[in-house]
């Protein structure tokens, strides 16, 4: 059974959120490039959370996104 995902994921943190919004590009149809824009942000995120929180703190929520976009499936649809 696969998951469906929602454009935006919030994981908590001791009662903070954190979201990765990513605007729609057609390039998400390839599940590399759709890899790679989902790392880029989760590695922009894993910065962001490095100034607010310590690393002991960070590492869970850095590792719950890398593990997300892991589960994340890209299905190519048909050319009509």
């Amino acid at each position: 059974m696969e998951k469906n995902i929602n454009s935006e994921k919030k994981i908590e943190l001791e009662g903070a959120h954190f979201s990765i919004i990513i605007p729609f590009s057609p390039a998400m149809v390839n599940p590399k490039l759709l890899f790679n824009l989902l790392k880029s942000a989760v590695d922009k995120a894993e910065k962001e959370i490095g100034v607010k929180y310590s690393i002991e703190q960070g590492r869970p929520l850095i590792k719950g996104l890398r593990d997300l976009i892991k589960e994340v499936k890209s299905i190519p649809r048909e050319k009509t």
